[in-house]
């Protein structure tokens, strides 16, 4: 699900991220307001899990792969201005180290992936789930996470599809994505209503796993207690530890790049036209990510790309603490407010 840079076009680009925008700026004033003493680790923290997870594909028929979200789970845990937030950490992080994602379409996979999954996923949560408990707590978990990354693929398939009918050369040739909507969004919705159901399973045995500690408040975040980080530590360490599984599983049943995540060259083929799109290969090139495709050097092994995906994870994860200590900086200097002057 995540756009490359060159398949929309710089109007588009430029679109989704005004779009984003008033959402970002909402969820950050939100955060402001509660910034009590675990806020920002849970910013951090959620950030990493929705890295991790993104990391694990799985294969899919067609051969290709496609991979949970996470945002939905942050969404009904913490509330959607956290998981903007840290979905939208998460996401640049791909972007700017790994290249999974583009810079340019930064805005869009924000929109699809981050902005409109999160309200989904939380309004279906209080629609079906709030002050629930055991198999309707669980089937609301589900079926939010699932309606979530299904509106987020639908969102996508918009986007690209979209791209051929807007913008063509005198010749009539499509200038950034190729594939018109009768292909673009049969092909995203289909996918993911199989992902859907990995998303689906993955919201549900979080949510469960989150409940069960007596320390954790489904969507209070405020009324969490601090040594819940403890558990959602560990948990990261797992995932960390099960990251190689997203090399592994698309490697033994020969599955491909998930559908849309194409390099120029590719693209051109599944369109069946004897080179990218002009614009399409213009932008692509835009940036050069240090890692690409989470590898740090070719390997011709799977044991050697894996052990190179696992430290592509650990480097993700290091990376998202950096990047959460402004956060946290900026929670304490306004706690120290609060000691002093505690009247306002």
């Amino acid at each position: 699900m995540h756009i490359p840079d060159g398949f929309l076009s710089p109007q588009t680009c430029a679109l989704c991220y005004a779009t984003t925008a008033p959402f970002w700026y909402a969820a950050w004033r939100t955060l402001k307001s509660r910034f009590e003493s675990t806020t920002a680790a849970y910013v951090g923290m959620a950030a990493a899990f929705v890295f991790l997870l993104q990391m694990i594909n799985v294969p899919i028929p067609g051969g290709t792969s496609g991979h949970a979200v996470g945002t939905s789970i942050v969404a009904i845990a913490l509330g959607p201005a956290t998981a903007i937030v840290a979905a939208s950490m998460a996401l640049l992080l791909q972007a700017l180290v790994f290249g999974d994602g583009g810079l340019l379409a930064y805005g869009a996979n924000v929109l699809t992936m981050s902005v409109i999954q999160a309200w989904v996923a939380w309004v279906v949560w209080h629609m079906l789930g709030r002050n629930t408990a055991g198999i309707r707590m669980g089937a609301a978990a589900f079926v939010s996470g699932y309606l979530a990354v299904l509106t987020g693929a639908l969102a996508t398939g918009l986007l690209l599809g979209l791209q051929p009918l807007l913008h063509r050369d005198i010749a009539g040739i499509p200038l950034y994505f190729p594939l018109e909507l009768n292909i673009s969004l049969p092909a995203m919705l289909s996918s993911h209503l199989l992902v859907g159901i990995v998303e689906g399973g993955v919201t549900l045995g979080a949510i469960k796993a989150l409940a069960a500690i007596p320390e954790f408040k489904i969507a209070e975040p405020e009324a969490t207690r601090r040594n819940v980080g403890r558990w959602i530590a560990t948990a990261l360490v797992a995932m960390v530890l099960l990251v190689p599984a997203g090399v592994i599983l698309p490697g033994l049943f020969n599955a491909g790049e998930p559908w849309g995540e194409w390099s120029p060259e590719e693209t051109a083929r599944v369109a069946n036209q004897p080179q990218a799109p002009i614009g399409l290969a213009r932008y692509s090139e835009i940036y050069n990510a240090p890692v690409p495709d989470y590898q740090f050097g070719r390997s011709a092994t799977m044991a050697g790309q894996s052990f190179q995906y696992m430290g592509a994870a650990l480097l993700g994860v290091v990376l998202v603490a950096l990047i959460s200590f402004p956060l946290y900086h900026m929670q304490q200097k306004r706690l120290r407010k609060l000691r002093e002057q505690p009247w306002k």
